[in-house]
């Protein structure tokens, strides 16, 4: 359960949403603060927190650019290549395999995942979610 906080400054317009996950003395997930006139500036603040940047449906090799959710659609043997964790610190991808073909999921020059530069998903519906660090990429 989350608890949503909004407060209102002196200014009238000036709204600031706070997301807190739990209750009590839980972690802050996030906030926005934007002008109410300004609903672009909110709207900024929104797309910011959101995890998504992009899914893309793909059946052949492919090195993933932006996109957080790459659903492998192929019936043979495709690798999808991650980006160089360094320049994308903190991103979170999810590479879901749909159908019968094997997805081996590959690393960026001198990257790893959990210590390995290549992982393959070989079950039709498999799901891999990672998360880019400093060093490489770590399953989540």
């Amino acid at each position: 359960m989350s608890d949503i906080s909004v407060s209102v400054s002196e200014t009238p317009e000036l709204v600031s949403i706070t997301v807190i996950e739990g209750s009590g003395s839980a972690a802050t997930w996030g906030g926005i603060v934007g002008l109410i006139v300004n609903q672009a500036d909110l709207q900024a603040e929104l797309d910011g927190k959101q995890n998504i940047d992009n899914i893309a449906s793909k059946s052949a090799d492919y090195t993933i650019v932006n996109e957080s959710i790459i659903i492998c659609t192929n019936t043979s043997a495709i690798n999808i290549t991650l980006p160089d964790a360094a320049t994308v610190l903190n991103k979170r991808i999810m590479i879901i395999q749909q159908n019968t073909g094997s997805v081996t999921v590959l690393c960026a020059g001198t990257d790893t995942l959990n210590g390995v530069s290549s992982l393959l998903l070989n079950n039709r519906y498999s799901v891999l979610e990672l998360l880019s660090t400093s060093y490489g990429w770590i399953i989540i």
